[in-house]
């Protein structure tokens, strides 16, 4: 019966000499492990975070590449030197009135008309006031009487341009009409009190041989 007695202390012995074997893991080698996912540390560079679901490393755009000019960063196109077609009629129409037509044959067209109006001036006084004070001053204007029509008909007696200075038309004093067709035209012109400087241009004239 002594027997249990006397293995007590032999039990304790060897439980205390398991015990001091154990030892601890070291602190730096318990993070070499890692588990798989997650976001990971590129390599050479510490601090750099790429998520790959969203970022993709690719090859830098070529510096050395001229890049292609849009539409809105084209160079405009050189305007060509305006032509100067030559006058194949010039007439000065004076005052008090006038009525005149010209046949006039357009092989290569433009023809360009070109009608400088010099119209009768209208003076008189009316009274302005400028505050408290009144005074007289002189206004001027084209006279109602002042008045021209310039047509152009086709061979058919059509109107393919037509304009004019006072009544229907307006009082400015440069007027040009422009037929762009080939064709035999007639040109008319009908004024009362005024002055026309009178210009008629066609395209390229036929040389003589």
């Amino acid at each position: 019966m002594k027997t249990p007695y006397l293995l007590l202390p032999l039990l304790i012995c060897m439980a205390l000499f398991a015990a001091g074997c154990a030892e601890e893991i070291p602190s730096d080698q318990a993070g070499t492990s890692s588990q798989g996912g997650g976001t990971t540390e590129s390599d050479g560079t510490a601090g750099t975070v790429m998520d790959s679901s969203h970022v993709i490393e690719v090859t830098p755009y070529p510096t050395e590449t001229t890049p292609t000019l849009g539409p809105s960063a084209r160079p405009a196109p050189e305007q060509p030197p305006q032509q100067e077609y030559p006058v194949v009629l010039h007439e000065e129409l004076k005052k008090p009135s006038f009525s005149k037509a010209w046949n006039v044959d357009v092989p290569h067209p433009p023809m360009i008309i070109e009608a400088e109006v010099t119209p009768e001036i209208e003076s008189r006084k009316v009274l302005v006031t400028h505050g408290t004070k009144e005074t007289w001053e002189t206004v001027t204007r084209p006279s109602d009487t002042s008045r021209l029509t310039i047509t152009v008909r086709d061979e058919n007696g059509n109107i393919v341009e037509e304009d004019g200075f006072g009544g229907l038309y307006s009082t400015v004093r440069e007027k040009e009409l422009m037929v762009l067709g080939p064709g035999n035209y007639l040109l008319e012109m009908h004024g009362t009190y005024v002055d026309v400087d009178l210009t008629v241009r066609v395209g390229k004239l036929e040389e003589s041989v």
